[in-house]
Parts: C-alpha cells; sequence; structure tokens
C-alpha cells in the first residue's frame, strides 16, 4: 500500500490519501467474504492513483475475492470491473461488461458517461431522403435511418466516438472550426465547432496533425461505428435486439 515509512504515526498525522491507503489495507488484512469500496483512490494523486489501481487489480486476481466498487471514475470502472452497474440518478441504466458497455451503450447517457473524450453528439433531421447534420448532408445516414424506419422531418442524435472522426483527406463529411488544439504527445487532441452552430466535434488526430485555432477542417466519419439516439428518450435506436425471455416454464437453451 506504499504506508509502510508512515507506520509509527498516528492517524490524525496522515494525510486524507494516506487514511485512505491505511483503511484499505486493514480491510484487505481481515479476508472478508466481500469489498465494499466506496471511492477509494479518490484522495490520491495522479501517479499513486494509477500504481494503486494496479494494486488492486492484482489484488483481487490474487485474492477472488467478490468486490463492489464504486466510482465516478470511468477508468476505474473500465479497468476494474467485470461487469458494470451504470446509475444515473439513482436508477439503473445498464449492466454489462465494460467493452459491451463502451460498443452497445443502451442510451445516450451511458455512450457519453463512458469515453474521454467523451462521444461526440450530433443532431440529425431526415428530410427529402436526406440525412442532414447541420446544413451537410451525410449520405452514408440514409440507408441506417431508413431501417429504423425514419419518416420525412424526423429528429435524430447522432453518436460518434472521437477515435471514429478523422481528418478528411480527399472526401469530407463535416467541416469543423478548430477552437482547441491538445498535443498529447501520443496523438493531438483536436475541438471544433460545426460553422454557424454551437455543435462541437472532438478527435484523436495523429500527433504530427498541424492545426490551429480559427483554422477550418475537414472531417471524415468511420459511420460503421456510429450510433442513433432518440432525442427525447436518450435510448440507442442502433443497439442490437436482445434475445427474448422465456415465458413461465419455458427452459433457457
Amino acid at each position: 500500500m506504499g504506508i509502510s515509512h508512515l507506520l509509527d504515526r498516528k492517524p490524525r498525522q496522515l494525510s486524507g490519501g494516506q487514511q485512505q491507503r491505511v483503511a484499505l489495507g486493514r480491510a484487505i488484512a481481515r479476508q472478508p467474504q466481500v469489498f465494499l469500496l466506496d471511492e477509494p483512490l479518490s484522495n490520491l494523486d495522479a501517479q499513486l492513483r494509477d500504481d494503486t489501481r494496479a494494486e488492486l487489480k492484482q489484488l483481487h486476481h490474487t485474492l477472488g475475492i467478490t468486490t463492489i466498487y464504486v466510482t465516478h471514475d470511468q477508468v476505474e470502472a473500465m479497468t476494474l470491473a467485470d461487469r458494470i452497474v451504470v446509475l444515473d440518478r439513482g436508477q439503473i441504466q445498464q449492466i454489462a461488461t465494460p467493452q459491451e458497455i463502451y460498443a452497445h451503450p443502451t442510451n445516450q447517457m451511458v455512450a457519453t458517461f463512458l469515453g474521454s473524450p467523451p462521444m461526440n453528439i450530433l443532431p440529425i433531421r431526415f428530410e427529402a431522403n436526406t440525412a442532414l447534420v447541420g446544413e451537410h448532408p451525410i449520405a452514408g445516414l440514409i440507408e441506417p435511418l431508413k431501417r429504423l424506419p425514419a419518416k420525412q422531418g424526423d429528429r435524430f442524435n447522432l453518436g460518434i466516438r472521437p477515435e471514429n472522426v478523422h481528418v478528411a483527406s480527399d472526401h469530407a463529411d463535416l467541416e469543423i472550426v478548430v477552437t482547441v488544439v491538445e498535443p498529447l504527445g501520443r496523438e493531438t487532441l483536436i475541438r471544433g465547432t460545426l460553422p454557424d452552430t454551437d455543435t462541437l466535434v472532438a478527435l484523436q488526430a495523429a500527433p504530427q496533425t498541424h492545426v490551429r485555432v480559427g483554422d477550418r477542417l475537414p472531417l471524415q466519419l468511420d459511420l460503421s461505428q456510429a450510433l442513433v439516439f432518440n432525442p427525447a428518450t436518450g435510448a440507442n435506436l442502433t443497439a442490437p435486439t436482445p434475445p427474448p425471455k422465456p415465458s413461465i416454464g419455458q427452459k433457457y437453451r
């Protein structure tokens, strides 16, 4: 737990993060049947949080003790969990494996909660057999919307993650006005708005991508990874249909 140098101190002499690690060590030493950990890493600095998260993962594998882990940190949830329960205002939104929740969120709340930066949400409308984002027609959306099926005048929200938005080399689906450029070493995070709107778009570009605030940047969307949400309910309209539950007396096959 990284606390061997603290063993001669009284509890009041420990910082909040140090007290958390002491409490975690005491819980592990008791060898319980179930752990309930309520944001145990929240008071740790970034480096120690990463190290302790890895230690917890290793400890769970070694001890094999059922653990209920409460967190607002999506990285902790994705890296530590076998199954995630996503709650919003006390209501369960989805229960699934981390990868299932990331790839097939049940609604827009879940989709935007997991992922950093969060999923882009673009308002679209279906008019004259054309899918429009703002005033930009997106040809690749026409068939998916027809399969919903969409009617003339219907409105939807298009969800697409930043890793599925690319700087266009030839044909562009959209164009943004760059507002923020964040070089991160292995990638460059770019944020911008659709012209004449307040709709934000984020993408993860190659580190050698050179753009400046105010530039107009053409984008291509990987629509094979896009989701469509009902703007009123937030429901994922492109989620896989779950298998029907068996009726009373019917056995699962």
